[in-house]
């Protein structure tokens, strides 16, 4: 993975390709033939050990959680820019980190925005 760019596990609203390149100007595919400048390549992924919640159905929150997974799509390749923009737009609730995350063609080393409990019972209670 080149150190100016980052691969980048999506589970909630960022999944919607319109929301996406209208928060960082990227849009993304998940047909490696339509690869062209400003179209990021994606593929279907497993987040293990987490689950998805949405406590008001308008935010998806990753919450830890054992034998559970949540669907999503691996965005390679993301330009630190536009990971700025993707920043700003998450905002305070969540937290990037690290996670490996399952797909078609072997285990990959992403960012992932995460809920932290703090955040979460700040917001919505425990």
């Amino acid at each position: 993975m080149n150190t100016d760019k980052i691969n980048l596990f999506i589970y909630g609203s960022l999944r919607d390709p319109f929301i996406f390149k209208s928060i960082c100007d990227y849009s993304f595919t998940l047909k490696p033939s339509h690869r062209e400048d400003g179209v990021l390549f994606a593929e279907l992924a497993l987040l293990g050990g987490y689950r998805k919640i949405s406590p008001d159905n308008v935010y998806y929150y990753a919450v830890k959680a054992k034998a559970m997974k949540i669907e999503g799509f691996v965005i390679y390749d993301v330009p630190t820019n536009a990971m700025a923009e993707i920043d700003k737009y998450e905002g305070k609730f969540y937290k990037r980190e690290a996670v490996d995350v399952h797909t078609a063609t072997g285990l990959v080393r992403a960012q992932a925005y995460l809920a932290s409990h703090k955040s979460m019972r700040k917001r919505f209670g425990d």
